[in-house]
């Protein structure tokens, strides 16, 4: 009856392996998906770095464009974790996140 909270960023940043080929072996046992921007384990220069939406390596639209295809019944969220800009808010980074995830979707 357990399933799996999985974080993509997380996944690539301590790994360096594409969350997507997991989710496609395992996505019967994911509940829901935590997404984030990172830069992989491999990354000669910032290894397992938090970036903004757009900036690091997670695949983030292959992840999103992968469940919209199977259309399997997994939860994604946004998770922020990279550090937020003095002129901005945690409220309009999300909502920033929000409308790239929707645009890989449309």
């Amino acid at each position: 009856a357990n399933m799996l909270n999985f974080d993509i960023g997380h996944y690539l940043g301590s790994t360096g392996l594409n969350p997507a080929d997991f989710i496609r072996k395992y996505h019967n046992r994911i509940a829901s998906i935590h997404v984030k921007d990172k830069t992989s384990a491999n990354n000669a220069v910032q290894k397992n770095t938090n970036q903004v939406f757009g900036q690091g390596e997670t695949p983030i639209a292959e992840v999103l464009r992968l469940i919209q295809k199977e259309k399997w019944p997994v939860y994604c969220d946004i998770e922020l974790e990279y550090p937020v800009a003095p002129w901005s808010t945690s409220v309009k980074e999300v909502k920033t996140c929000m409308e790239y995830c929707r645009q890989i979707l449309i």
